[in-house]
């Protein structure tokens, strides 16, 4: 089991690679939409097993329903 110290640490990585991969969505979108979208399926799958949440101003640029 984590300490505090080391859950710290995964929560700053974590969200670290949710900005990351939802500014690769936002790049990719006009490219490939498709691939925009599989970014943002697994920036919520880290977020979710991470037990993070996704900061607001990234959480307003998808679809709750559809996660597109």
């Amino acid at each position: 089991m984590p300490c505090k110290k080391q859950k710290a640490i995964i929560r700053k990585i974590a969200i670290e690679r949710i900005r990351r991969l939802f500014e690769m969505a936002d790049y990719m979108f006009h490219i490939n939409p498709s691939f925009s979208h599989r970014y943002v399926e697994l920036a919520r799958k880290i977020a979710m097993r991470c037990r993070v949440r996704i900061p607001r101003d990234l959480r307003r640029r998808f679809c709750h329903y559809c996660y597109k």
